[in-house]
């Protein structure tokens, strides 16, 4: 895939809007397994805003 200055940035404003969802999801879930799981995700949206970063 050809990367250019456009899909990066649109890639880090989806992972950006998904991080805040799951902030937002957080901020009322008192289901512990569903807990864990958005904390998974919210892991690996870090990782995945780190990696487009390198």
């Amino acid at each position: 895939m050809e990367q250019n200055a456009f899909s990066w940035i649109a890639a880090k404003a989806m992972l950006i809007n998904a991080a805040n969802h799951i902030r937002e999801y957080l901020a009322f879930c008192t289901n512990d397994t569903m807990r864990s799981q958005a904390e998974r995700y919210k892991g690996q949206v870090a990782i995945n805003l780190v990696q487009l970063e390198i």
